[in-house]
């Protein structure tokens, strides 16, 4: 088979560099011992920044503050100069994302919130409480004002749902419960309806789990 390479030639190198300074302003297309690279270009570090966070989504997943990491400015310094000096210039600008309004470390949730234009937490009540957990990244706001909302998450509830709850609603309701999962209200009368069978239902599945580990619950 015959091998087809690349030649660059100065003028599509001047169209990718175009592009990438269109789209990051932060990247350019260079030739390096004989290979073409990306290479990360100083300059327009707002632009960069702008570009990443309008197509970036940041999803909390913790409930407590222990589970927010953060670090020692100091160190994230030393390690990111070593590691990228061309962020040297722009270092302090960089930092700064990682931020609070109440301390100066390095806070990864905080750099996170900075980076990215759309927040949320997962369920509704976890939505509540992360709003309340980040709300100094915004205090000038209540903290059921702020941006971070919440996206709750599906399940495939034919696989997901214990048997034991499908024989009951199966029993009690027949089979079309299976095609009313997103009807609030037919839901809140089989709640209404069904106290003594959901019961009976949950403890026929603490003996399953009883026997299954042998042990008693």
């Amino acid at each position: 088979m015959k091998r087809r390479s690349f030649i660059a030639t100065a003028g599509a190198v001047a169209a990718v560099n175009r592009v990438l300074s269109r789209s990051i302003g932060r990247h350019q297309l260079t030739r390096v011992s004989g290979t073409w690279q990306l290479r990360f270009a100083p300059a327009r570090p707002l632009a960069a920044l702008e570009a990443v966070a309008a197509n970036t989504v940041f999803t909390t997943h913790t409930v407590v503050p222990a589970g927010h990491d953060h670090f020692p400015e100091d160190a994230v310094r030393t390690y990111l100069a070593a590691a990228c000096p061309e962020l040297v210039p722009n270092l302090d600008a960089i930092l700064a994302l990682a931020h609070s309004p109440t301390a100066h470390d390095f806070n990864m949730t905080s750099l996170a919130l900075h980076g990215s234009r759309h927040q949320n937490g997962v369920s509704k009540i976890h939505g509540r409480i992360s709003s309340r957990l980040c709300a100094d990244c915004w205090p000038q706001i209540e903290p059921q004002e702020n941006p971070l909302r919440s996206i709750t998450n599906g399940v495939h509830v034919p696989t997901f749902l214990h048997t034991a709850w499908s024989e009951v609603f199966d029993r009690h309701l027949g089979p079309d419960w299976r095609k009313r999962l997103a009807d609030a209200a037919y839901w809140r009368r089989v709640r209404m309806s069904c106290g003594s069978n959901a019961a009976g239902g949950a403890e026929r599945m603490r003996q399953r789990v009883s026997s299954v580990n042998g042990c008693a619950l």
